[in-house]
């Protein structure tokens, strides 16, 4: 009776520890999404300072994660699911060949954190801990829980294969760890770990960022450092101009003035893009659409090919700021980012990605791609964008 009990208990730490080796792989790919977008960020022509910092921010709050992740199985004593997990990282680090040299130092805080060894504090800027706190404040709590819920379903997917195929990830894993141990051993030895500075090469060296304290109260060291947020309101009165008015002016002096038709799907609302204000009053609205809409989509009386997943933002009434939406809320109308951001089309709902996270993610691939920098890049306001206000 007691042998089968321990049976029974050696088959469940063996499932956890195939279960957590995959949550740990899951972990380190995301990782490695958020690198590949930085690095194709860096090859754009101009790559913008702020951006730059935001990115950098990103990646320093993704390795603190892993590292707070690692140093759970360490004091598990869960070494084996370190070691299967270095190797699906020294995998993808090789394949990034020389790009990964950009960002040598992420990659070597990374191994440090997966070899188990001490890794230094790290703090983020202060300029994004202040877009964070004012990003819950404008509703941001209802996208951080539902990325949340989104994150739990997507883990519990992960859970579940794991458990589906224990036997086939327990081979490979101990396949990996004899293949892996000896080299696992020899890096503990010889990496170490880098500091706050090395960390942000990327954005431009740490000399002039402030790093900042997450208490945002007047306690904080930082607050009077800052301007206050009534003070950036009434700093410039005037009304920046919206992506649609600039559009205009350009095609008042050349004499030409395309209008984006198509047949019922386009919408028919007022020309002109919601403002800032606008925005402030709904400041999530940047979506994508997921696939092709059923209607044709019509520039200048041509059809036009468009690649989805495309970038759109969901379309505000000028007047009142409220969104525009269509049959009990099941559509929206939206605007396309460049080049199509004359377009107003209706998108059902079901049809929309809101998720923040995605969201942002898709505008930065797309904006690298695509080679689109200065203001409103998009032809409005990017996520980041909508950060720094």
């Amino acid at each position: 009776m007691f042998g089968k009990k321990k049976a029974q208990r050696q088959q469940q730490i063996d499932q956890q520890m195939e279960v957590k080796t995959q949550l740990i792989r899951s972990q380190i790919d995301s990782m490695f999404e958020q690198f590949e977008n930085v690095i194709l960020y860096l090859k754009t022509d101009k790559p913008s300072p702020q951006f730059l910092l935001t990115l950098n921010d990103s990646a320093v709050s993704i390795l603190k994660l892993l590292g707070a992740t690692c140093k759970d199985h360490v004091d598990s004593k869960e070494k084996n699911v370190l070691i299967a997990a270095y190797a699906h990282f020294d995998t993808r680090k090789q394949e990034m060949g020389t790009d990964g040299r950009v960002i040598k130092h992420w990659l070597n805080y990374a191994e440090c954190a997966l070899l188990g060894k001490k890794l230094n504090k790290l703090k983020i800027s202060q300029i994004t801990i202040d877009a964070a706190h004012k990003n819950m404040q404008q509703g941001g709590m209802r996208n951080f829980m539902d990325n949340y819920a989104g994150a739990n379903h997507e883990t519990q997917d992960i859970v579940e294969d794991a458990q589906t195929n224990r036997a086939q990830y327990k081979l490979e894993n101990q396949t990996v760890i004899a293949n892996t141990q000896q080299t696992y051993e020899e890096r503990q030895a010889m990496v170490q770990c880098p500091d706050q500075n090395k960390m942000y090469d990327v954005a431009g060296g740490a000399q002039d960022i402030q790093f900042g304290s997450s208490l945002y109260h007047p306690s904080s060291k930082y607050y009077h450092q800052r301007p206050r947020d009534d003070q950036d309101d009434h700093k410039d009165n005037r009304q920046p101009k919206t992506a649609m008015e600039e559009d205009d002016n350009e095609n008042d002096k050349t004499g030409k003035k395309d209008q984006p038709t198509a047949n019922s799907g386009l919408m028919n609302v007022d020309e002109s893009a919601s403002n800032k204000n606008n925005q402030k009053k709904n400041p999530w609205l940047n979506s994508y659409v997921k696939k092709a809409p059923p209607q044709t989509i019509m520039v200048a009386n041509k059809p036009v090919q468009i690649n989805y997943p495309y970038p759109c933002k969901i379309a505000t009434d000028d007047q009142t700021g409220k969104i525009i939406s269509f049959h009990n809320g099941t559509a929206f109308g939206v605007v396309y980012a460049k080049p199509y951001e004359n377009l107003r089309v209706k998108i059902e709902a079901a049809n929309l990605e809101r998720d923040t996270v995605k969201v942002s993610k898709l505008e930065t691939r797309y904006m690298t791609e695509c080679n689109l920098t200065g203001d409103n890049p998009l032809g409005y306001e990017s996520i980041v964008d909508q950060q720094f206000q």
